[in-house]
């Protein structure tokens, strides 16, 4: 335990000046860069992906930047961090940024195409942080992804395949061990010792069904701390604005980890990163086993409570950390609390069904802690994410194959129970919480019974063709469409197709340009100007509508156009003729109010 007198002490203060100095550098780059830089941005990758806008400088140069530095820090700090998410963001950032060269520029005029590079971009990030081809391509594919056209998983995989290696040889290299060794060593026995029986199946399902209960609990922390942290703000907005300070609140971070994780306290375990911490707990040996584990007093407490202080505070931190204004991701933070939940629960199952092993129920298995380790590890990380996949990457990291069944048994309860308890996993929680564009899962049956006409605007704006410039004017300052549907005439309201607010919003620059010396009288000048939109869809202005909805087309087929095909909005008709709207922002209305 720490005495608060002498060597310790030092070292304490010296251990809390190190994680204040590097938080604040990386608050500093955030702040001072870029702002989006902050948190794993995969939140903000999604919804990009889904068909959204980008936010204000989420795929700039600047932001990749400062993630990269701010990324160094957060994670060198030894805060409870990770850098898989801020790896997608990067990821996604290099693509876009690339794109901007002369020689990219068919690709980066093609949205239908960015899109695509995106998301390999999302893949290579995965690939290039974690060393799993396979499984950072399902990954990226489950947590970015609304929609996944099959025909980019090829240079999904091959980006991801890339990325895995140059990482995982120069990762080995590092530790001295050059090649391509998966990044987790684990040396279960090979062969029959390891069997599983009906019996312990069942204790696998009761640790996924555990594991999903714990995520879901560690959601709404995550949640509930970041409602307590704005509030907070907004309550000392005038007054003590130091205290709102992203400074103040990592300098808070700094000391809760300081006193939680300095080896003093508790023990040199708590202060492993993610993934040693990992090769300790997936090792098949006892932890009372020093020689071959990397921190030597799991069991200064006991076993099970030296195990239990790594989770809890890992839990704690985790939960807190991501809300600091700097990049960092959760995920390796995530799996090494679901290693030490499996390795819990492993312990204790060796401990009480050890008489049993010789059961006809147990088929002469053996239980061995570690690999409830890796299920635990897995299974975690899936509940809290809603990502199957994370399975896969355990596979890979750990290149054991031998609990495959007892891991997709696990991870699917997990899954299951969390979904029930909370129906959104983490990054679609925060993109809720951030109140980023995003359409939510139809989940409840009454689904069945709306309709268009149920979801749609009616009196929708229009334009006629051969508008005048004054309707113009008009429309963009009283709508925020993304694009404005032109119709016949008022009496037939035959909608013949659209134009883009950003083509008027051209067109308008263009005319001020050409039309100086009349500006100060606007009205007079536009009397007499029209645009002369033509019939055909290929004409300067006009685009065709690329998808109509008649009134009837259910709410789930409406659902399922949107995501499929990343529309904005869409035009309800009847035999051609203008009834109304849908917005995305009709569709999350009226599935959250189900």
């Amino acid at each position: 335990m720490l005495g608060w007198s002498g060597e310790p002490a030092v070292q304490f203060i010296l251990f809390l000046l190190f994680l204040v100095v590097t938080l604040s550098i990386g608050v500093f780059s955030t702040q001072k860069i870029s702002l989006a830089s902050s948190g794993s941005g995969i939140p903000e990758v999604k919804t990009i992906l889904s068909g959204n806008p980008p936010p204000p400088l989420v795929l700039e140069i600047r932001t990749l930047i400062a993630k990269v530095i701010g990324l160094i820090f957060a994670v060198g700090s030894g805060a409870s961090l990770g850098k898989v998410g801020p790896f997608v963001h990067i990821g996604a950032l290099i693509i876009n940024n690339v794109a901007k060269l002369g020689v990219f520029k068919k690709i980066k005029a093609n949205k239908q195409l960015m899109q695509q590079m995106l998301g390999v971009g999302c893949a290579i990030g995965y690939g290039a942080s974690l060393g799993t081809p396979i499984g950072g391509v399902l990954l990226s594919i489950e947590v970015t992804s609304t929609y996944y056209a099959l025909r980019n998983y090829w240079y999904s995989f091959v980006g991801a395949l890339a990325s895995s290696v140059v990482y995982r040889y120069l990762h080995n290299s590092a530790w001295g061990q050059p090649g391509f060794r998966p990044l987790i060593q684990t040396h279960f026995p090979v062969g029959g010792n390891i069997n599983f029986g009906l019996m312990e199946l069942f204790i696998f399902v009761l640790l996924g069904a555990v594991l999903g209960v714990l995520a879901a609990i560690f959601i709404k922390m995550n949640e509930r701390a970041l409602l307590w942290w704005r509030n907070f703000q907004k309550k000392h907005q005038k007054k003590r604005k130091w205290m709102k300070s992203p400074y103040a609140f990592a300098f808070g971070i700094a000391l809760l980890t300081a006193v939680m994780t300095f080896p003093h306290v508790f023990g040199n375990y708590n202060t492993l990163p993610a993934f040693v911490a990992l090769s300790d707990l997936f090792s098949e040996h006892s932890l009372n086993d020093a020689s071959s584990l990397n921190a030597k007093d799991w069991n200064d407490f006991t076993i099970y409570g030296g195990l239990f202080m790594f989770v809890a505070t890992r839990f704690i931190l985790t939960a807190v950390s991501s809300l600091l204004a700097l990049p960092g991701g959760i995920y390796a933070p995530i799996l090494s609390i679901g290693g030490g939940l499996g390795r819990i629960f492993g312990e204790f199952a060796a401990l009480v069904f050890a008489k049993l092993s010789d059961n006809f129920l147990f088929e002469a298995g053996t239980i061995i802690p570690g690999g409830y380790a890796i299920v635990g590890a897995a299974s975690f990380a899936a509940a809290v994410t809603h990502t199957h996949s994370s399975a896969v990457v355990i596979f890979e990291l750990t290149g054991q194959l031998q609990y495959v069944l007892p891991t997709l048994i696990a991870t699917s309860t997990a899954i299951a129970v969390a979904k029930k308890l909370h129906r959104l996993g983490i990054y679609d929680n925060l993109i809720k919480l951030k109140g980023l564009p995003y359409l939510p899962d139809i989940t409840k049956e009454g689904a069945f019974d709306i309709k268009a006409k149920d979801v749609m605007q009616a009196g929708v704006k229009y334009v006629v063709k051969g508008f005048a410039y004054e309707d113009v004017v008009k429309l963009l300052q009283e709508t925020d469409y993304p694009s404005f549907p032109v119709v016949d005439s008022p009496d037939t309201m035959i909608l013949l197709g659209i134009v883009e607010r950003t083509t008027f919003e051209k067109v308008q620059a263009e005319y001020f340009q050409k039309r100086r010396d009349v500006q100060k009288d606007l009205v007079q000048a536009t009397d007499a100007f029209k645009f002369d939109i033509p019939d055909s869809p290929d004409g300067n202005l006009m685009q065709t509508v690329p998808i109509q909805l008649s009134e009837d087309t259910p709410l789930m087929q409406i659902h399922q156009v949107f995501i499929t095909m990343r529309l904005p909005s869409a035009y309800v008709t009847r035999n051609g003729r203008l009834l109304g709207r849908v917005s995305r922002g009709d569709l999350k209305r009226i599935i959250e109010a189900m």
